[in-house]
């Protein structure tokens, strides 16, 4: 689980640094549920988000954040928190809680 908050952590703070010229396009991540897969590719004015059947079917090309939440507003939950719908903390996941020191 820390991996992937990790992962998730990378993926969002590529996003949110300034796309140049020169970087408009590129892919900075991708997120796939059980129906979707999402590429986040760098845009001039921000992320810019491609959704894809898993078959690789393109649905919608260079959608904004706005864009995003209108069409597919549960992918847009997902690309903002990293947690797809309904899947909760899980405490078996949970990194053990840590033990109160004794003076």
């Amino acid at each position: 689980m820390k991996t992937l908050t990790t992962l998730f952590a990378l993926v969002f703070a590529l996003i949110c640094i300034s796309a140049s010229a020169d970087d408009a396009g590129a892919v900075v991540g991708m997120l796939k549920t059980n129906e979707h897969i999402i590429v986040i590719t760098a845009g001039p004015e921000g992320p810019l988000y491609t959704v894809k059947s898993t078959v690789g079917t393109v649905l919608a090309e260079q959608l904004s954040g706005t864009q995003l939440a209108l069409q597919f507003p549960r992918l847009e939950d997902l690309v903002n928190t990293g947690m797809a719908d309904g899947a909760g903390l899980n405490e078996r996941h949970l990194a053990p809680k840590a033990s109160k020191l004794i003076d």
